[in-house]
């Protein structure tokens, strides 16, 4: 679960990029997803090694086919808000990215609802934390944000 909740904190980091009309916009495609693409894949002839001490043998595997369905694209059902709630660009807001991003993967995974109000306050208080625990908030480094 953390590695995940570290994931999509990842990604919505990644698509952090500042002032734009986008920030106000749902993020939820407004055509249906593409067709699932279908690999086959062979275990027999995978150069995948294996690793793990409680895995069978290469010898001991039955030489299966099998058919692995990817979906062409994945839409996780997390909430959105912009990491200015309000449209105010000033301190704290302009360097709550990293804050943003970790309360809405913990409220996607949770499944828990998350108000504007609560967004808003929940940063404000992370960004109490970091400047008690690390003297300043803006630009953490990665394990400042698995911390926080």
């Amino acid at each position: 679960m953390k590695k995940l909740l570290l994931l999509i904190t990842g990604l919505t980091l990644a698509s952090c990029s500042g002032i734009n009309a986008e920030d106000y916009q749902s993020d939820i495609p407004e055509r249906p997803p593409l067709e699932d693409r279908i690999i086959e894949v062979n275990p027999s002839n995978s150069e995948e090694k294996v690793i793990d001490s409680e895995s069978p043998a290469p010898e001991d595997i039955t030489n299966v086919d099998e058919t692995i369905v990817i979906p062409a694209q994945l839409n996780l059902a997390v909430p959105f808000y912009s990491q200015a709630p309000d449209g105010d660009w000033s301190q704290p807001w302009q360097d709550a990215c990293e804050e943003s991003s970790l309360i809405l993967a913990h409220y996607g995974l949770s499944g828990e609802p998350l108000s504007k109000d609560l967004f808003r306050q929940t940063v404000l208080d992370m960004v109490t934390w970091q400047n008690n625990e690390f003297g300043y908030y803006e630009s953490t480094t990665v394990d400042q944000v698995v911390q926080l």
